[in-house]
């Protein structure tokens, strides 16, 4: 489970330096 949480902080740290118009909130909604 660890391994996972690390590689979906990494995808989303990535998707947010490519998508900055995305907020990071909207990702933190879908994983709440």
């Amino acid at each position: 489970m660890e391994k996972a949480a690390e590689e979906v902080a990494y995808l989303l740290s990535s998707a947010t330096r490519e998508k900055p118009s995305v907020p990071a909130s909207d990702f933190e909604k879908v994983f709440e």
